[in-house]
């Protein structure tokens, strides 16, 4: 029978190491055990270490943008090497699909092993909807039944995962995740003067939203490659026109708003100029 694990492997670009650190933030918030290379590992003990690593994780979240997939210059494509380790060892893997990425317009990227990558449910993160992703990635996709055989790292391997944790812990700390969720605007109460049921409320209709834009389907279904991700690419694209017209919305408010109080005052001006005074009156 199959058990819930709270511990993730993740699989990244240097290029992307913001998107990763705010990803391990939360998930280190939430009280997951979390592996990532944060400043690299010594070359010795690199391959050891990142292969005992995953094996001794039951989840891997892989982040896709679309340049994450093309061709290195690198001997060894070491992201490609981990999400080979990944399928090879059949743990949960969770593409995380972000910058708009979706799988059938890198599907010329997909080689080798890695096209089974396609058969994977991924989670889109559209802009704007970082924390309800990560909602969404701890409840359905983390929150699973896992059957596949986890083996222990050696001494060596957990001590450089330790390490690794800590620095990156240390690095990013509440401003880093704080900087990033501003980019998405998804500050945890970023205005202490607005009332804590308006702000709840505020995100139950964000997060009704991201359900409307992402499905609110469990993640247990495998789904083709170029049906459900181009859905999951159009509704990011929707999102994001969602996200535009409600600021334009508001700023149409605003100025009719300010508009209006600007005309009370002229005509409030224009009234008392126009009325006779009352000193110097016989």
């Amino acid at each position: 029978m199959g058990r819930i694990e709270k511990t993730v492997f993740i699989s990244y670009r240097r290029t992307d190491e913001s998107w990763a650190q705010a990803v391990f933030g939360d998930l280190t918030q939430h009280g997951y055990d979390v592996f990532i290379d944060y400043d690299g590992i010594a070359s010795g003990n690199f391959e050891t270490a990142i292969l005992e690593n995953i094996r001794a994780r039951a989840h891997f979240l892989v982040l896709l943008t679309p340049s994450a997939l093309e061709p290195r210059k690198d001997s060894v494509d070491w992201m490609r090497r981990e999400i080979e380790a990944a399928l090879d060892s059949q743990r949960n893997i969770v593409p995380l699909m972000l910058g708009g990425f979706d799988f059938h317009t890198s599907a010329t990227q997909l080689t080798g092993k890695l096209t089974a990558l396609k058969k994977c449910n991924g989670l889109p993160i559209p802009a704007g909807f970082f924390q309800e992703a990560m909602g969404r990635l701890r409840n359905r996709f983390l929150n699973v039944p896992v059957d596949a055989v986890l083996h222990t790292a050696s001494d060596s391997a957990q001590q450089i995962a330790k390490e690794q944790q800590d620095k990156a812990t240390t690095a990013v700390g509440d401003e880093q995740i704080r900087r990033v969720q501003e980019r998405d605007n998804v500050i945890p109460g970023k205005d202490t003067e607005i009332d804590e049921l308006q702000i709840k409320s505020e995100r139950t209709e964000k997060t009704q939203r991201f359900n409307a834009v992402i499905g609110d389907g469990a993640p247990d279904r495998r789904v083709a490659a170029d049906t459900d991700h181009g859905r999951y690419a159009r509704g990011a694209r929707q999102a994001e026109t969602v996200a535009s017209a409600r600021w334009r919305e508001a700023s149409e408010v605003f100025a009719q708003q300010h508009n209006s109080s600007h005309s009370r005052a002229q005509g409030a001006l224009l009234r008392r100029r126009s009325s006779p005074s009352v000193t110097g009156v016989a």
